[in-house]
């Protein structure tokens, strides 16, 4: 999914498979419309593992309405899964191998008549992929000698991954729709590395190494189960909809962590254990009743709970008896409940040419964390109002100008409240702050969108103020040189961008689309230190070609370009890649065989540099990038295309208040 996700205007996917949304991380990413207990909290390994084969649509909303949770700065991207619509009994299954240990299989089954839809789905993927880190440190510290340290890394992450969706609809009589649906998700992976350290004085002579070797084997098990049910009116477009869904998420790590400072008759010094659990209850009901005809009424209710229990033990090896006990600084138990209730009403409507839209969210959370070993409880109660507003009118027949605001919310995640201190780098701790208040946002965007020809353009003007801006933050401590990173509020920050997207459909060939992004971002650290400020410019670029070779054969080629990025204590350098594809229909078009490879010039990697008054680190990571997969897809049953479409996007890619921009696959 995060190669898909890499190829949609407005979104970047970096190295690590950290999505970001116009240039903020702070996007709400949601499976089938709801917050899932497959993310649980690890939500990028497992968007790297979901095959594209599951997905059906991606919605992307930079701007939403009241109707959606306030969360992330950023906006929506909601992965729609697979569901079939076809009628009759019909299905598909897909298999594919890549280089280097790489496979996936799916199969979708589906079984559709007047009465109910049958639907099953199941996906498997496994993969292997190594990664490298090489970094060092200056440190110049008041009143000592200054000296550098060098470090490299290696590691090679194993993973396997299964995923089973199985659901039903039932058509009770022409107005009343009944849905269940569950799935099952299950991953492993097995992660060994090591690591090496050099300390080098003044003159650059090294006067100490030490080594160290790790493993990590990590098993989830995640499951959801919804329920659904949908109310329309005979000659109405009055519709009642509500639904209730569980999540749940357990996964356990162990892992060994060995140094070349001990010896201890090839044993490791500390053992690892962490057992995470994650759950969720998310019920909603939402109603919209027509007025006249062209307004519209909406309202809704909405409660979240969420439990996270995080559970680390760690243990440390006596080096004279060689036995284990329990290491009382290192090991942790969090515990972090947030409740979130949620009311809206919305009023949409049409004034001569103008359309708009106009409403108002309410949200009460109360949340609460637990630190048992550092025997620490907080609380964060807050209540906030989330206005949101939408104009769009028409130029011309092929010209929209549209105009929207909306305030959002970032809440805190739990790591970032965390208070532990993690020693798993003696060098570099990393700890949570629990005073982190959540960060506001106000968004505004001016779009428009015309056709020319065989041309289609967009271009957005765009605007972000955040208030209490949650950040990282390292300090170095002078008398060691160990750093400490954690998360602060900065007083604020400021993005404004632009955006354009021109899409050229040439008549047999194939198509063309080019989009640029860029934009200022400003902050204001002030309430931190006096100087800590700074001032950026970023921009991003992607280019899709699709080509149409044949009757039966297409080509695409994807390139992408994130520019270098100045935060006040580090810079990004920048980072690029290609991708390509090849596609050929077989059978009569029921199958289909492909070739793809990601990275061709293996230019993806992460560069940053850190720094402040006493000290500059410069860090290189990469991962493994550069993979070739073939793919092999079979369609079966009836295929009724009057009953099932691909939606063609033939309206504007502004994303609107409440008509986001879909992809389907």
């Amino acid at each position: 999914v995060t190669e898909v996700l890499s190829n949609i205007p407005s979104v970047n996917v970096d190295m690590d498979g950290k999505v970001s949304l116009r240039g903020t991380e702070n996007v709400t990413i949601l499976i089938d419309g709801k917050p899932s207990g497959v993310l649980g909290g690890d939500r990028k390994a497992v968007l790297q593992q979901i095959p594209a084969s599951a997905v059906d649509q991606i919605e992307v909303i930079t701007n939403p309405s009241a109707k959606y949770d306030a969360d992330g700065m950023g906006g929506i991207i909601n992965i729609k899964t697979k569901k079939g619509k076809l009628k009759g009994m019909n299905g598909n299954v897909t298999g594919g191998v890549g280089t280097n240990n790489k496979y996936n299989f799916s199969l979708g089954l589906n079984n559709r008549t007047s009465k109910m839809n049958l639907y099953a789905n199941y996906s498997f993927r496994h993969e292997e992929r190594s990664n490298t880190g090489e970094g060092n440190q200056d440190n110049f510290f008041p009143g000592q000698t200054p000296y550098s340290y060098s470090y490299n890394s290696h590691g090679h992450n194993q993973s396997e991954f299964h995923n089973g969706k199985l659901g039903a609809d039932f058509y009770l009589n022409k107005n009343n729709t009944l849905g269940i649906n569950g799935s099952l998700t299950k991953r492993k992976s097995n992660q060994p590395g090591q690591s090496f350290y050099s300390f080098t004085d003044v003159q650059g002579l090294q006067y100490t190494t030490y080594s160290t070797r790790s493993t990590d084997d990590d098993k989830n098990l995640s499951g959801d189960a919804g329920l659904d049910y949908k109310k329309n009116w005979t000659g109405s477009k009055r519709e009642l909809t509500g639904s209730v869904n569980y999540s749940q998420n357990e996964r356990s790590e162990e892992g060994t962590l060995e140094s070349s400072v001990y010896s201890l008759e090839n044993k490791p010094y500390q053992l690892n254990e962490n057992l995470n659990k994650y759950s969720a209850v998310i019920s909603q009901i939402d109603f919209v009743q027509p007025v006249k005809e062209s307004g519209k009424f909406e309202a809704g209710l909405k409660s979240t709970y969420r439990k996270l229990d995080n559970d680390q033990i760690i243990s440390t090896i006596d080096s004279n008896q060689l036995t284990y006990s329990i290491n009382s600084l290192k090991t942790d138990h969090f515990i972090f409940n947030e409740q979130v209730f949620a009311a809206y009403s919305m009023y949409s409507g049409k004034w001569k040419k103008f359309e708009y839209n106009a409403g108002f969210r309410a949200e009460q959370t109360l949340s609460d964390g637990q630190s048992r070993s550092q025997s620490l409880s907080f609380t964060n109660d807050y209540l906030s109002f989330f206005p949101s507003a939408f104009i769009k009118y028409p130029l011309s027949k092929s010209q929209d100008v549209q105009l929207s605001y909306s305030r959002r919310v970032n809440r805190p995640e739990s790591r970032s409240l965390n208070p532990f201190t993690d020693y798993s780098d003696s060098l570099m701790l990393r700890k949570g702050n629990p005073e982190l208040k959540p960060e506001y946002i106000h968004s505004m965007e001016l779009g428009y969108s015309t056709q020319v020809s065989k041309f289609n353009i967009t271009a957005t003007l765009y605007y972000r103020h955040t208030d209490d801006l949650i950040s990282r933050y390292r300090t170095v401590d002078g008398n060691t040189g160990i750093s400490t990173s954690t998360f602060i509020n900065y007083s604020t920050s400021e993005n404004i961008g632009g955006e354009a997207i021109i899409r050229y459909q040439m008549e047999k060939a194939g198509s063309v689309m080019g989009s640029f992004n860029i934009y200022q971002n400003t902050v204001n650290g002030k309430n931190v230190e006096a100087d800590l400020q700074s001032s950026s410019t970023q921009w991003s670029g992607r280019l899709n070609i699709n080509l149409k070779l044949g009757k039966t054969t297409s080509a695409q080629i994807t390139g992408n370009y994130m520019s270098k990025f100045n935060s006040p204590t580090s810079t990004f350098k920048g980072m690029s890649g290609v991708d390509a594809g090849l596609k050929q229909e077989i059978w009569k078009g029921k199958g289909s065989l492909s070739a793809n490879i990601t990275d061709i010039f293996e230019t993806r990697r992460m560069e940053i540099t850190s720094f402040n008054d006493y000290y500059t680190s410069s860090m290189i990571r990469t991962r493994e990038s550069r993979v070739a997969t073939f793919t092999l897809t079979y369609r079966f049953g009836n295929q009724d295309s009057n009953l099932f479409q691909r939606k063609k996007n033939q309206r504007s890619n502004v994303p609107q208040t409440d008509t986001p921009d879909m992809i389907d696959f």
